[in-house]
C-alpha cells in the first residue's frame, strides 16, 4: 500500500531523478523534492534550503513559469498565494558518495511543481511516484528532458519506484532531433522498464495530476483547504493548468460520495472516518447543517453487506461531539435528518423503503399533446435505448459497485442481510429511497423481490440453497437474478405510467389510433397471438400489452448480455 505523508502538514514531497556524470559515467540519482510553507520576507516568494543548490537559471525558471502557474490553481481555488521553501533530499545515500548535487536546467520541473501544490493543498503524493519533465510555459505544458534512459534505468533499479512518469516522447518532435543509436538507447529503456515499473507518458500537467493523486486526497484537499464547493466547470481555459483546476474542483460532492461508498464497502473505516470528519469540519467551520446528510450516509450503510460491517466497519463512524456541532447549525427543516446522522452514526439498523407511487413522468406533458406527439412521446420513451438509459444503466451501475468478500454465505442470517441490504442498494442507485420507515418494510419488499426473481426456480428455498452451496455461482447469481427482477419491473411500471400518461386524457378512438400506433411500430416484437389482436382490444387492457412488450425487452437484454 502507498503510505500517505500526514506526519507535518504544510510539506509537499515528490520524487524525481537526476543526472550525474558525463559520457559512460552518466547515473541518475533519485531524488525527492520538498516544497515547505514559510513566511514571505519582502518579494521574494521562493527560498532555498539544504545542501543541494539550484544554479541561478534553474531559480529564475521556477519564478517565472512554475510559480505563476501554480498560483493560477490557487487563485481560482480561492486560496492565498505562499512563500515557498524549497530543499532536495537524495533517496539513497550510497548513490550519493562522493558526488555535490546541482539541481540545473529544467528537468525536474515537474516534482518542483507537484511539491508546491501538494504543499500548498495538502495533498500526499504516493511515495512509490516518480517523476520528471520539463514545463515549458505557466499553462503548464511538459516537454522531453535529456538522458531519459539513465532516468529509466536508475527508477529499474530502485527497490521502491513502482510508477514512473515522464513527457510524451515525441510532442514537440525532439525524437527526430536523436541520432539512431540514442533512439534505440530510449526504446530498448523503455521496453525493459515496462516489466519492472509502471510509465505514463503525460502531455502537461493536467495529465500529470490525474495521474498523480487519488480521489481520495483531491477530495481530502477541497475540504481541508476549502474549495469544495467551487465549480472548476466555470474556468474555460483548456491549458494544463485549465485542467487541473477542473479536475481539482470538479463535482466533488459526487466524487466524496463515490470515495466513501468505496471505501465502506471494501472495509477502510479509518479511511471513511477521515472522509466524513473533514466533510464535518468543512461544515461546521462554515456554520452550514450539510442538507440530508444523515439520510445519504444511513442510506449507504444499509447498503453495505453484513460482513463488511460486522467484521471490518468499526462505529461510531463519526463521533457523536460532530454530529451535537453538526446539529447546532441546522434548521427546522433538517430535525428529521439529525435523527438519521445520529443512527448512521452508530451503525443502527433502521432500514429505508421505496416510495412506490412516484409519478415518473410529470402529468402536465400528456394534457398538452396533440394525438401524434402523444404517439410519438411513447415511442421516444419504451424504445430500449431510452429504458436502458434511464433504467438499465443505473441498476447495471448498483451491481457492478456491490461489493461482496464471498460468493458463500455462511448461514441464514447473512443471507436475509445480504438480500435486504443488496436491495437498498439497488434502492439507492435508482434513488427511490425516500424516508426512513421500520426494517421490517424494507425486508417485506427485498424478500419479495427474492421470490419473484426465483418464481420458477424454487423461491426463497431455492435461493438461500444456492447461496449456501455455489452451483451457479453462489450468492453473486443470487443478487444477480434480484437485479435482473428489479430491472424488469422496474421497466413495466415505466412502461405502464407511459402508457397511463398518454391515454388516459383521450376519448375512446384517440386511444384506438393510439394503441394502433405503437402496435404498427413494435407489433413484429410481439408474439403473434398478441399483434394479430385488434388495437380495441387493448384500449382498456394495456397493461396485457406492456407485459408482452417488456418480456421481450427483457429476453433482449439477457440476449445482449450474452455476447
Amino acid at each position: 500500500m502507498v503510505n500517505r505523508h500526514k506526519s507535518i502538514s504544510n510539506i509537499g514531497r515528490a520524487n524525481t531523478v537526476l543526472v550525474h556524470g558525463y559520457g559512460d559515467d552518466t547515473r541518475g540519482i533519485l531524488t525527492t523534492i520538498i516544497a515547505k510553507v514559510c513566511e514571505q520576507n519582502g518579494s521574494d516568494r521562493i527560498r532555498l534550503a539544504g545542501p543541494a543548490s539550484f544554479d541561478e537559471k534553474a531559480i529564475q525558471h521556477i519564478k517565472e513559469i512554475l510559480l505563476p502557474g501554480a498560483n493560477k490553481i490557487l487563485k481560482e481555488l480561492n486560496l492565498p498565494e505562499s512563500c515557498f521553501e524549497l530543499s532536495v533530499v537524495n533517496l539513497d545515500a550510497a548513490s550519493m558518495m562522493g558526488v555535490e548535487l546541482n539541481i540545473s536546467g529544467s528537468s525536474a520541473d515537474a516534482a518542483v511543481f507537484l511539491a508546491i501544490i501538494s504543499c500548498a493543498l495538502q495533498m500526499a503524493i504516493p511515495d512509490d511516484v516518480l517523476c520528471t519533465g520539463q514545463i515549458a510555459s505557466s499553462d503548464g505544458d511538459l516537454r522531453m528532458v535529456k538522458s531519459l534512459p539513465v532516468k529509466i534505468t536508475a527508477a529499474v533499479e530502485s527497490k521502491y519506484i513502482r510508477v514512473f512518469i515522464h513527457p510524451v516522447v515525441d510532442a514537440d518532435g525532439s525524437l527526430n532531433s536523436l541520432s539512431p543509436e540514442k533512439k534505440l538507447r530510449l526504446e530498448d529503456a523503455i521496453t525493459r522498464a515496462e516489466k519492472y515499473v509502471k510509465l505514463i507518458a503525460v502531455s502537461d500537467v493536467g495529465d500529470l495530476f490525474q495521474e498523480v493523486f487519488s480521489e481520495e486526497e483531491v477530495i481530502l484537499a477541497s475540504l481541508k483547504s476549502g474549495f469544495f464547493k467551487i465549480d472548476g466547470l466555470n474556468f474555460k481555459n483548456n491549458s494544463g493548468i485549465g485542467k487541473v483546476i477542473r479536475h481539482l474542483a470538479y463535482n466533488n460532492e459526487h466524487r466524496f460520495w463515490d470515495v466513501l461508498e468505496k471505501k465502506l464497502f471494501s472495509g477502510q473505516d479509518e479511511h471513511a472516518k477521515e472522509l466524513i470528519d473533514a466533510l464535518s469540519d468543512f461544515y461546521i467551520s462554515r456554520e452550514i447543517y450539510p442538507k440530508n446528510f444523515g439520510l445519504k450516509l444511513l442510506r449507504l450503510i444499509h447498503s453495505i453487506p453484513l460482513t463488511t460491517r460486522r467484521f471490518k466497519l468499526r462505529f461510531p463512524l463519526i463521533a457523536i461531539s460532530k454530529c451535537i456541532q453538526l446539529s447546532r447549525f441546522s434548521q427546522e427543516s433538517d430535525h428529521k435528518d439529525i435523527l438519521n446522522l445520529f443512527r448512521a452514526s452508530s451503525g443502527e439498523k433502521s432500514w429505508e423503503t421505496p416510495s412506490h407511487n412516484r409519478r415518473l413522468i410529470s402529468n402536465d406533458k400528456s394534457s398538452t399533446m396533440a394525438a401524434d406527439e402523444k404517439l410519438q412521446f411513447i415511442l421516444d420513451e419504451i424504445n430500449l435505448d431510452t429504458l436502458n438509459r434511464t433504467i438499465g444503466s443505473r441498476i447495471n451501475l448498483a451491481r457492478g459497485k456491490y461489493f461482496k468478500n464471498s460468493v458463500i454465505i455462511e448461514d441464514n442470517e447473512e443471507f436475509n442481510d445480504s438480500v435486504t441490504s443488496f436491495y437498498i442498494h439497488l434502492m439507492r442507485y435508482t434513488q427511490k429511497v425516500m424516508d426512513p420507515v421500520d426494517s421490517n418494510a424494507a425486508d417485506r419488499d427485498a424478500f419479495d423481490l427474492l421470490e419473484e426473481a426465483f418464481a420458477n426456480k424454487g423461491g426463497y428455498k431455492a435461493a438461500y440453497a444456492e447461496a449456501r452451496n455455489g452451483i451457479n455461482g453462489g450468492l453473486k447469481y443470487v443478487l444477480d437474478m434480484m437485479a435482473n427482477q428489479f430491472q424488469k419491473s422496474e421497466m413495466e411500471k415505466r412502461v405502464q405510467a407511459v402508457f397511463k400518461l398518454a391515454l388516459d386524457p383521450l376519448d375512446h378512438e384517440g386511444q384506438k389510433n393510439l394503441i394502433t400506433g405503437v402496435l404498427k411500430r413494435f407489433g413484429n416484437l410481439l408474439p403473434s397471438e398478441i399483434a394479430s389482436l385488434p388495437p380495441e382490444r387493448f384500449v382498456t387492457h394495456y397493461e396485457i400489452l406492456v407485459k408482452q412488450y417488456v418480456k421481450v425487452v427483457d429476453d433482449l437484454k439477457s440476449i445482449f448480455r450474452s455476447f
